[in-house]
């Protein structure tokens, strides 16, 4: 689909060898990267299923500071030290363990498997307090290596992007679990929560063919013309845009087929 709105925005003709070619490297669209990484995760699914539940609460902690360690605590320290003339060997590096697709199934299991959540909010001021340095870190990492390297663009600037995620994925995930146990407001919007929850997948899926129609983006400069800080701006226009891919994906799951898939 992708493809084909494109090629018919250039005025140029459709070509399977093309189409064959850029689908096989990933380059029908950059934000398509999530679905190889899923390919990925169900080849590994069973394979990961049977060592996860078998694995002592131990060998998680273990995992997760190897995570931290070798995504976050290395990279950091290679380019403060080098700006980035030198990496450590990559046969050192335990790859298989740290990424995403093995590293974030299994923190995901954990925190809803086996942590107990009254146990883990005595943790939640201490968590947030790493997980807050840690967002600073990746942006004082990002400013240092565009001013040591003068390129800011987007694949450029995101190295350190996902440097501590592993943090920020548990400080939210434990913070909002807690919070919906507590609070009856939850419950109350329980339905609509579930509703968007079901349609992530297609507002994955489509939420960059909305961003990208002329009047969204004639949005966003309507917006920062209008005197709304850009932050603010970008936030609101993100919203929209997430709100027209869930109307479409709620209007598409209505569709026999199409529902079955989105």
């Amino acid at each position: 689909m992708y493809f084909m709105v494109k090629i018919l925005s250039e005025g140029g003709a459709f070509r399977i060898k093309v189409f064959l070619k850029k689908l096989y490297v990933g380059k029908v669209k950059t934000c398509l990267w999530y679905l190889y990484a899923y390919i990925a995760y169900l080849i590994s699914l069973p394979f990961l299923k049977t060592r996860v539940q078998n694995l002592e609460d131990k060998f998680f902690y273990y995992m997760f500071g190897i995570g931290i360690f070798w995504n976050g605590v290395v990279p950091v320290a290679e380019y403060l030290l080098w700006q980035g003339r030198h990496t450590i060997n990559g046969n050192l590096r335990p790859g298989w363990l740290v990424s995403n697709i093995v590293l974030y199934p299994c923190l995901g299991y954990f925190l809803e498997h086996r942590l107990d959540i009254r146990k883990a909010k005595k943790m939640l001021l201490p968590m947030w307090a790493v997980n807050i340095v840690s967002v600073l870190i990746s942006c004082g990492m990002t400013y240092y290596k565009v001013k040591i390297t003068g390129v800011c663009t987007q694949s450029d600037s995101q190295a350190f992007h996902s440097a501590f995620t592993l943090m920020n994925c548990t400080s939210i995930f434990i913070s909002v679990k807690y919070l919906t146990g507590k609070s009856g407001v939850w419950e109350r919007a329980e339905k609509w929560i579930y509703s968007v929850g079901s349609c992530t997948f297609g507002i994955y899926l489509l939420h960059q063919l909305v961003k990208d129609r002329a009047v969204i983006k004639a949005l966003l400069i309507w917006l920062q013309a209008s005197g709304m800080n850009d932050l603010a701006a970008v936030f609101l226009w993100c919203l929209v845009i997430m709100l027209i891919s869930y109307v479409i994906t709620l209007l598409l799951k209505k569709i026999p087929l199409a529902g079955k898939w989105i």
